[in-house]
């Protein structure tokens, strides 16, 4: 039987959340499918070397659009360098990625960021490669993107959809045909290997022992400028409670000076970029996540995971969905410090007094990402692809 060949691309330029989706989605379509399906994912111009240690990487390959490796010479610092280095990497990997596709003949071309170049290659070029565009966090459809979007999309194969919301707002649209868009759960977690990551990161220790603990880019969206305001009120009532925040970005400086102004150097913890946070999670009293918005929130479904309680803004759509509309966990309404303090405090007599009013929050939260793991990822995707594309 001819193996069903498959190329991701998803060019980067920094570490985000549809990095690690890729990655997984690669992993999971490779291993589950018992040699169904020949995965590639494309190193347009060097982004992927930085995960050559990835043990995931055995299970499918890497393909090279560009001799050279100019990852280092991109930059996402800042508005302006950061489209610059997306539109250089358009002029340089244009013609190359046109050559790998006829060369390659993928049946399937994933497509997850930079989609516009292979949606132009795709509309102007009579190729045998279908597409399938998958949406990666909810998309913000300015003029521009609405105009190609409806020109270039019903010349795409399939539309997949991180949450139930985005596939609604798509089909809203009428830039597609319905019975081409999927909602698709992202890969995110694989429970048989949580606990080894728990145990493998357990050695990093924190210099508090009562912390709430939140994780992400130091970007507006993660809005921590709030949740550290808020958590200036928090700590004033209730004793020895600690903030821990990692991750990295360009809010970092703002942030820093924001905790510096509110006197909170000894009960709030910067730990910078780490890629594994399971320990941390698993010892926190509760992950926060205080987003303006998700879809779906990878490090949301790694803290249900971990068995952990959340408490979350109410932003569209992941949280929502995640937390089943607060059965499984606390949502606030986004930006709104008064109701975050009132959930906090819900939350906290929980844990302090109702144990199993919180027990059963987290067991809905925990059956309900069960959709995000790899295998089931793998399952979904295969089904659209075998049954349908």
């Amino acid at each position: 039987m001819k193996k069903i060949k498959i190329h991701y691309w998803s060019p980067f330029i920094s570490k985000i959340a549809t990095v690690k989706a890729v990655l997984n989605s690669a992993y999971s379509m490779s291993k589950f499918s018992k040699n169904s399906f020949d995965v590639s994912i494309i190193n347009s111009f060097g982004e992927f070397k930085t995960f050559e240690t990835n043990s995931n990487l055995k299970y499918f390959k890497t393909v090279s659009l560009l001799k050279k490796d100019y990852s280092k010479i991109f930059s996402d610092k800042g508005f302006i360098l950061s489209r610059l280095s997306w539109f250089l990497i358009v002029i340089i990997t244009f013609f190359p990625l046109l050559k790998l596709i006829k060369k390659d003949k993928p049946d399937y071309l994933v497509i997850h960021l930079l989609t516009i170049l292979p949606l132009i290659i795709n509309y102007f070029f009579n190729l045998n490669t279908k597409i399938i565009l998958r949406i990666s966090g909810f998309p913000k459809l300015n003029f521009f993107r609405k105009f190609l979007w409806k020109i270039m999309l019903p010349k795409v194969h399939a539309i997949t959809c991180p949450t139930i919301g985005t596939k609604e707002y798509i089909l809203s649209q009428n830039f597609i045909s319905p019975e081409k868009v999927f909602y698709l759960a992202d890969p995110i977690i694989e429970i048989n290997k949580l606990n080894k990551n728990i145990e493998k990161t357990n050695n990093y220790k924190t210099k508090f022992k009562r912390y709430i603990f939140s994780a992400g880019r130091l970007t507006k969206q993660k809005n921590y400028n709030f949740l550290i305001n808020c958590f200036s009120d928090l700590e004033k009532n209730i004793d020895d409670l600690k903030l821990v925040i990692a991750g990295d970005g360009e809010e970092k400086e703002n942030l820093n000076n924001l905790i510096k102004k509110l006197n909170l150097n000894n009960k709030v913890e910067m730990i910078g970029y780490s890629n594994d946070v399971f320990s941390l999670m698993k010892n926190s009293l509760c992950f926060v996540s205080s987003s303006l918005w998700e879809d779906p929130g990878f490090v949301l479904v790694e803290a249900i995971a971990c068995r952990t309680p959340v408490i979350s803004s109410s932003c569209k759509n992941g949280p929502q969905e995640i937390l089943l509309k607060g059965r499984g966990g606390y949502l606030y309404k986004t930006n709104d410090k008064r109701d975050f303090i009132e959930k906090f405090n819900e939350f906290y007599e929980h844990l302090n007094n109702s144990p199993d009013n919180l027990f059963q929050k987290k067991l809905e939260a925990f059956k309900n990402v069960k959709i995000y793991s790899k295998y089931s990822h793998y399952k979904s995707f295969s089904k659209i692809i075998q049954n349908y594309v």
